[in-house]
């Protein structure tokens, strides 16, 4: 990979982690409460129990997904499935319900080809979170150039918690 898309690469992972520390502390608001308490948001702060420029679990698990296709040169559900419940195990900070499910299904034992689909059963098919969306950019820039395996990948990763 030249010089420049990896740079690109880095620049995305960078300002998705910036994005999510930016919006860390008005997670869960409605547009409206978020103008009413803080107007336009456009300085890192701290608040709803995140410190100044404390990104949340998305990140964490879009940085585990990263890590693992570092480590290994390809996308390896069974290697992320491992660091999400690593992650998880050493008291995930901000974890949404389905996901922490998911996990706890995984910690018990559960394949993690079978946690998610346990997680939604649990939650009586109200478990259609974005979480397994907001981890998905280090599969896409892995495949940017194959959008089968893209897709294939990409659907590997949110089985896993979704």
């Amino acid at each position: 990979m030249g010089r420049a898309l990896s740079d690109r690469f880095q620049g995305c992972l960078l300002g998705l982690a910036v994005g999510d520390a930016l919006g860390a502390p008005v997670e869960g608001m409605s547009e409206v409460e978020i103008i009413g308490l803080h107007g336009r948001i456009t300085e890192l702060s701290g608040g709803g129990g995140w410190a100044l420029g404390e990104y949340t679990d998305d990140t964490s698990m879009m940085l585990a997904i990263a890590r693992s296709i570092a480590a290994l040169g390809r996308f390896s559900p069974e290697d992320v499935a491992e660091r999400f419940l690593e992650w998880f195990e050493a008291g995930a900070k901000g974890i949404g319900h389905t996901t922490f499910v998911a996990l706890n299904e995984m910690r018990s034992g559960v394949p993690w080809r079978q946690a998610g689909q346990n997680a939604h059963r649990l939650l009586r098919e109200k478990s259609a979170g974005n979480g397994s969306l907001m981890r998905s950019a280090p599969v896409a820039l892995l495949h940017h150039r194959d959008p089968e395996w893209m897709v294939k990948d990409t659907l590997n990763s949110s089985i896993i918690t979704h």
